[in-house]
Order: structure tokens, then sequence, then C-alpha cells
């Protein structure tokens, strides 16, 4: 039951982090033009501690950092091709941080904590 909770989340999430990616969205002020890589860190980390937590224990790590990282490379491919946003390197990097952050602080809390 609580597996079926967590699929049920990573996929309504992902279908957020979908839209989002690809929603034509306010630019930030100047100022703050990079806080966005945050945002960018802290999404895909929680994508990746969904996705460790929807998967059976025998799953492999690398599996679920290879997934969540692969998701946002993929978003950020689809933006290149659309007119108002911008696909970028920085962004796939965020991504790919907060996916490892996930996967494997969400490894060392299940190893010390259970769930």
């Amino acid at each position: 039951m609580r597996r079926l909770l967590f699929i049920t989340s990573l996929i309504i999430y992902s279908a957020l982090l979908v839209y989002f990616s690809l929603a034509r969205i306010e630019a930030p002020d100047p100022g703050l033009s990079q806080i966005d890589k945050i945002y960018h860190g802290a999404a895909y980390t929680l994508l990746a501690l969904l996705l460790l937590y929807s998967f059976k224990r025998e799953s492999g790590l690398l599996k679920v950092f290879f997934i969540a990282t692969g998701f946002g490379l993929l978003m950020e491919f689809f933006q290149y091709f659309i007119d108002y946003r911008d696909a970028s390197f920085f962004d796939a990097a965020a991504n790919a941080l907060g996916a490892a952050a996930g996967t494997y602080g969400g490894a060392w809390v299940r190893e010390r904590f259970g769930g």
C-alpha cells in the first residue's frame, strides 16, 4: 500500500515537472538569474526520492540516479525546441546534482532509519 502511494505521487509529480519544464514562465528578476538552479536541484532531489521509494530495494541506486538525471536531460532537450524556453547545460547539471542528492541521500536515510 505504501509503495502504491509513492508510485502515484511519482506519476503526479512527474507530470507537474513536465508541465513546469515546458510551460511559459515569467523570467526571474535579473538580479536573481541563477536562483533557479536551487529550484532545479530541489525538484530533482524530490524526483529521485520518489523514484527510490517507488522501486523495490533490489533496484540499483544507479538505476534511480540515471532515470532521474535522464528525465532532467530530456526536459532540457525539449526546451531547446520551444521558442519561449531556453535549454541550459547548467540547468541540466543542477538537475543531475539534485538527482544524486535524492538518490544517495535517500538511500543513506533509508539505510540508517529504515523505510
